[in-house]
């Protein structure tokens, strides 16, 4: 847990999943959890690379897979907070709620996402004096142009939980900007679902996750 959480979020959806199952856990549990071990064995070497530079945009990239959880057919929500184009944070784990459409599950991770950007802005102001705008990305467009309407309740989505209405909040204030970025290019894809071995690889690079050579 303590690499997933630090180092390492390559592995954080597979052992958010294996986490469920501490104290029931099973053959087929056990055997999960032998091969993500495998693949740390052959990836000791990777890491974190952080490059100097002196961009220092804060952006996040927000990302659900709507019922995936067959048992209780809760989504799962995960996201990555970039600053400078360098990866400082990122969660993958299951929804408290039981999302009724895609739609509402995608808007509860940038929910999610944008709590903790929060927290990544405000400490960047305090050191910096100024006020960062921030960029959230989403690949769902249905999310999107909810957080765009004026109205902070429709008839249709009146179940989603009131805290997540904050985002509009920092949209209206000039805090936050939503931007639209295709499935194909969501890097919080690999902390929402298993992957193909190519995209998996793909989506590690793009987290800068990357062997170090040491």
């Amino acid at each position: 847990m303590y690499l997933s959480v630090c180092t390492r979020p390559d592995i954080s959806y597979a052992l958010s999943q294996l986490s469920q199952f501490n104290t029931a856990f099973t053959k087929d549990h056990w055997l999960a959890a032998k091969r993500i071990l495998r693949y740390l064995s052959g990836t000791t070497d990777y890491g974190l690379v952080y490059v100097k530079t002196g961009n220092l945009d804060i952006s996040v990239y927000a990302d659900a897979d709507w019922a995936n959880d067959l048992t209780d057919r809760k989504s799962y929500s995960g996201f990555v907070v970039k600053l400078g184009g360098s990866t400082v944070n990122w969660e993958s784990r299951k929804q408290r709620c039981v999302a009724l459409s895609s739609t509402e599950a995608e808007y509860l991770a940038i929910g999610d996402a944008c709590k903790e950007l929060c927290f990544v802005r405000n400490f960047m102001n305090e050191i910096f004096g100024k006020q960062f705008v921030c960029k959230v990305y989403s690949d769902n467009q249905s999310a999107l142009r909810l957080l765009e309407v004026k109205e902070y309740c429709h008839r249709k989505t009146e179940h989603i939980d009131i805290r997540y209405h904050f985002v509009k909040d920092l949209i209206k204030n000039n805090n936050v900007i939503t931007e639209y970025m295709s499935t194909e290019h969501m890097i919080a894809d690999v902390l929402t679902k298993p992957l193909s071995r190519i995209k998996h690889l793909s989506f590690v690079k793009e987290l800068c996750l990357q062997k170090l050579g040491l």
